[in-house]
């Protein structure tokens, strides 16, 4: 994930030259499995190491944060993760002033939304029952059985 983002940040300036980078990740925070060329968890580092990001949403060890990182390049990058179980929506607001011509981000607040007592749309349920339905069959389907205990 470190040399991936390194990587596409450089390219991404160079031919884009985008106003504003918000990095969103299948990641968590940190730790998980760590190998030599994998890091399960690797947001906190990527956004401490990888000059180039406004912000980061990420999510993939289902703890809910609202943080910030100290870059390299002295920069606080705010880091949000909305936890699991749509508890909570990560919301980013971005504040941009134009400067000799350009949009440079002037600061960005991260908050999660607490999603509770909101009921979800009835409408959007409804659309989308089918695909729910056929994922969950998917997901249920027998593919094997194990004859020894594993551990994961």
């Amino acid at each position: 994930m470190l040399a991936s983002a390194r990587e596409w940040m450089q390219v991404l300036r160079e031919k884009e030259h985008p106003d504003v980078v918000i990095g969103v990740f299948h990641s968590g925070r940190d730790g998980g499995i760590v190998t030599d060329k994998y890091a399960e968890n690797a947001t906190e580092r990527v956004a401490r190491e990888i000059p180039g990001f406004d912000a980061i949403i990420f999510g993939h060890d289902h703890q809910l944060c609202c943080d910030s990182v100290a870059c390299e390049d002295g920069r606080q990058i705010p880091i949000v993760n909305p936890g699991g179980h749509a508890n909570y929506v990560s919301q980013l607001t971005v504040k941009m002033e134009k400067t000799h011509g350009k949009w440079v981000v002037e600061h960005v607040d991260a908050e999660n939304v607490s999603m509770e007592g909101l009921e979800p749309d009835a409408d959007f349920l409804t659309t989308f029952e089918p695909q729910k339905e056929e994922v969950k069959a998917y997901v249920g389907k027998r593919i094997g059985t194990f004859v020894n205990p594993i551990s994961t």
